[in-house]
């Protein structure tokens, strides 16, 4: 779903809010997690998937924009071992 919503924004379909969409996804993922709520799979894979494609709307979006700084290429160089590692590390639990 993230895939999609990138090429949605590299095509620049109009979407809502894509700054709202993200910010309420790390709202309700969030109490989601900090309340231990255990949601059905279909229902949570829907919530995700929903607030996926604004994650890969807006990750497509601000990439075309603008050009990359060095210090830029260093943040996502350093992002990149830190986000598979907490992938991996929720996936082996």
């Amino acid at each position: 779903m993230m895939v999609g919503g990138a090429v949605l924004g590299m095509f620049g379909v109009p979407l809502p809010p894509v700054e709202a969409g993200i910010a309420l996804s790390v709202l309700v993922l969030g109490t989601c997690i900090a309340l231990r709520f255990e949601a059905p799979v279909w229902i949570a894979s829907f919530i995700v998937a929903c607030f996926a494609i604004f994650h890969g709307y807006g990750t497509a979006r601000s990439s075309h924009r603008q050009p990359i700084s060095r210090l830029q290429h260093r943040i996502r160089a350093c992002d990149r071992p830190v986000a598979r590692y907490g992938h991996w590390s929720g996936i082996l639990q």
